[in-house]
């Protein structure tokens, strides 16, 4: 796939996420191992609900057009989520997760 199709694609779905209301922020990684109990990571998830956003595991593996792409997504949906959750709205939810991961430690 070229990368104007996948960037048109992902414009597409920022503005759709964006109506829906529910932001997906897509990230490359391996495996992930919860940190926490389920109930914990249940109030994280919470949390990221409450903000309007979801996190995605995409994988070790991702193409550079891939996260250019994700990058242009994220131009679009960033201003929606300030507006939508007010001035570093980022550094606010990390702190409400960072109190909860303290629980579990």
């Amino acid at each position: 796939m070229n990368y104007l199709k996948l960037e048109n694609e992902y414009i597409k779905m920022a503005k759709e996420d964006i109506k829906n209301d529910n932001v997906i922020f897509k990230y490359p990684g391996g495996l992930t191992i919860p940190e926490c109990s389920q109930n914990i990571e249940n109030k994280i998830d919470s949390i990221h609900k409450r903000y309007g956003v979801k996190y995605l595991n995409t994988g070790c593996i991702v193409m550079n057009e891939n996260i250019k792409a994700q990058e242009r997504y994220e131009e679009i949906v960033k201003p929606y989520l300030e507006k939508r959750n007010g001035i570093n709205w980022e550094t606010k939810m990390k702190n409400e997760i960072e109190n909860i991961k303290r629980d579990c430690r």
